[in-house]
């Protein structure tokens, strides 16, 4: 489940969710959208997290769902 890489990802690099937001410059609730599959990031925002977690953009579709309805800069 791609939701599970995401977040031992996020765990793996920055200790825990709420760390990973802090660092990033988000909100631990928009963090957990994208980890619940509300939300998916994209854009300018995505290369943000791929960057951050250390996610060649080539390995994106790794942890990242396309095509969500419910896309958000967040």
């Amino acid at each position: 489940m791609k939701r599970l890489k995401l977040k031992g990802r996020i765990v793996e690099k920055f200790g825990s969710v709420s760390a990973f937001a802090e660092r990033y410059g988000t909100t631990q609730q928009t963090v957990n959208n994208v980890l619940r599959g509300d939300i998916t990031p994209k854009g300018l925002t995505r290369y943000g997290w791929l960057a951050a977690l250390d996610i060649p953009e080539g390995e994106a579709y790794i942890f990242f769902t396309e095509g969500l309805e419910n896309q958000t800069e967040g």
